[in-house]
């Protein structure tokens, strides 16, 4: 909530509602190619997680792997894709 209401305030504060937007969609852009280009059981973990709100349990049940693989993957995963975003922020940041 204190997120919601932070960026929210300053929106209205700057006047920029518009560019804000803007700058989200891009970056929400770039997290789905980022994803995309990760192999397909680390798309699929990802997107079970934080796109459905899968518990691990869930996970674990429909991908067939224990809990503690799901954990393991999904970690792996996770530093694979803030790597990417890194990478290409750097990139941008270059230009």
């Amino acid at each position: 909530m204190a997120r919601k209401q932070a960026r929210y305030s300053s929106l209205i504060d700057d006047g920029e509602m518009v560019t804000d937007n803007t700058k989200e969609n891009a970056l929400h852009q770039e997290v789905h190619l980022a994803i995309a280009q990760l192999p397909r059981k680390s798309q699929e973990l990802l997107t079970m997680r934080y796109f459905n709100n899968m518990s691990y349990k869930q996970m674990s049940e429909i991908s067939g792997l224990t809990i503690a693989a799901v954990n393991t993957r999904l970690n792996r995963a996770k530093k694979k894709l803030a790597k990417m975003l890194q990478q290409t922020i750097d990139v941008e940041d270059r230009l």
